[in-house]
């Protein structure tokens, strides 16, 4: 039987589209924001759930939480700036 590569199904199916739309603007925005998060807690950030108003953003322990969290209104005065919205942005930990 003939496979179906996962990037082109996703593409294909509407419902899988908009996930795929939606990862896409987690990693994008993950990406935008890396010169503003220290570079000591690049590998300990991911990017999580995202959609227009909302984004998760993953990370591997309640300190490098706390840290992200100090730094959390540049991250949004950021966003708010690439996007011309506001965005929610949340952060949790993923063990």
């Amino acid at each position: 039987p003939s496979e179906v590569p996962i990037r082109q199904a996703l593409e294909a199916s509407v419902t899988l589209h908009g996930l795929l739309q939606r990862m896409r603007l987690s990693e994008s925005r993950l990406q935008r924001l890396l010169a503003i998060i220290p570079k000591g807690l690049h590998k300990q950030i991911k990017a999580g759930p995202a959609d227009e108003e909302n984004w998760t953003i993953l990370v591997a322990s309640p300190a490098v939480a706390a840290k992200v969290r100090q730094i959390l209104p540049t991250l949004t005065t950021a966003v708010a700036q690439q996007e011309k919205r506001t965005v929610l942005i949340r952060v949790k930990v993923t063990h």
